[in-house]
């Protein structure tokens, strides 16, 4: 968990990613400075992709509020410039309220604004700023909400700069763009780097629950990690693949009622007497664990009694062509790779840095990209 105390004179929550214990050995947390997201690091020795996770877990305050911050974009930017520079699997959840209607979150090569900066462009054999070739989802995307807001316009530079894209109405259930606010805005997002966007089996907006939230529906994101292996010798391949188990059926809010008698209220005494015999001294991580997985067990019944099941149908997997090693040239090294990106990271920050001093940037920025 991150807190954010710096915001306001009384704790304000934060940010918080929650995991399986039996997979805690292959996570660990990324250090970084902004409050406004969280970073983890999901090991490819669970995963057994070719490539760790980066995970982030975002909150960013709405604008025109005590708690707005007009940082909260670019630092959120700079850490993943930093971390798609070492990492193909890079992606990020949560709140950005930002409002984008389904403008476009990539540069298009129709109206390329680095043209006269790359002066032989046909030296680069890739560019993160532009669609990839093997990109196996649509290059457009739909959003049911048609309102955009300064926010979203930050969130869209911030794809455009670092060459993520949006999820939320490209890919599978969520391929029409829904709602995710209250039935009448889309403000959280999912965001993945192309070769992490190309292992997404599907996408979803899940139905909302006062559990959760206060206001917003949960985001569900399916990832097939069996299309890309691990090809270290730290991973083996995986044989302990298991066919899908029967699912429960979605949430009808009809048989709330009947939901609520399904509920093993017996169970329900069990826990509240347990949880009231704890000491502080004798609370472990046991304790925790088999608590929630009680509580969850409660819910889970009802559900199955209340929604019935299903067997999932085997669904054809997608293909994934692994993207090619990004190899060096005399003229052009990862070293310059990076000065590109942050060149792009200063266009149309004019609201924030004198624009005098941007021009110098870019200029700077525009001699260190060219061939010697």
């Amino acid at each position: 968990m991150k807190n954010r105390f710096s915001l306001s004179n009384r704790r304000p929550g934060g940010l918080i990613i929650c995991y399986k214990d039996e997979i805690s050995k292959y996570v660990r947390l990324i250090e970084n400075e902004s409050n406004f997201v969280m970073w983890i690091n999901i090991s490819s020795q669970n995963t057994k992709l070719d490539d760790d996770v980066i995970l982030g877990s975002v909150y960013i305050p709405p604008e025109n509020t005590r708690y707005s911050s007009s940082d909260s974009f670019r630092e959120i930017e700079n850490d993943i410039l930093e971390y798609s520079s070492r990492y193909k699997y890079v992606c990020l959840a949560g709140d950005f309220n930002s409002r984008t209607s389904i403008d476009l979150d990539h540069v298009s090569s129709e109206h390329n604004d680095f043209d006269d900066i790359l002066i032989e462009s046909s030296i680069f054999e890739e560019n993160s700023l532009h669609i990839p070739d093997n990109l196996t989802c649509p290059t457009t995307r739909e959003n049911m909400d048609k309102t955009k807001n300064n926010y979203g316009n930050l969130l869209l530079d911030l794809c455009r700069y670092t060459g993520v894209y949006i999820v939320n109405g490209r890919i599978g259930d969520n391929i029409t763009g829904k709602l995710t606010s209250k039935n009448a805005a889309t403000v959280d997002y999912f965001l993945a780097t192309p070769d992490l966007l190309n292992i997404i089996s599907n996408s979803d907006v899940l139905h909302f629950s006062n559990l959760f939230s206060d206001a917003h529906c949960p985001l569900d994101i399916s990832i097939n990690i069996n299309t890309t292996t691990c090809t270290c010798n730290a991973c083996n391949p995986r044989t302990d693949i298991q066919p899908k188990k029967e699912q429960i059926k979605k949430w009808n809010l009809a048989k709330a009622d009947e939901f609520n008698e399904y509920l093993d209220l017996a169970k329900i005494e069990t826990i509240d007497n347990a949880l009231d015999l704890l000491t502080d001294d004798h609370v472990n991580l046991n304790n925790i664990n088999d608590t929630v997985k009680n509580i969850g067990d409660i819910f889970v019944n009802a559900a199955k009694h209340t929604f019935g099941t299903y067997n999932p149908k085997k669904s054809d997997k997608r293909t994934y062509n692994a993207q090619k090693e990004k190899s060096n040239k005399p003229w052009f090294d990862n070293e310059c790779r990076q000065k590109r990106k942050k060149r792009g990271a200063l266009k149309d920050y004019t609201d924030y840095v004198n624009p005098k001093k941007i021009k110098e940037l870019k200029t700077k920025a525009k001699k260190n990209i060219k061939r010697p």
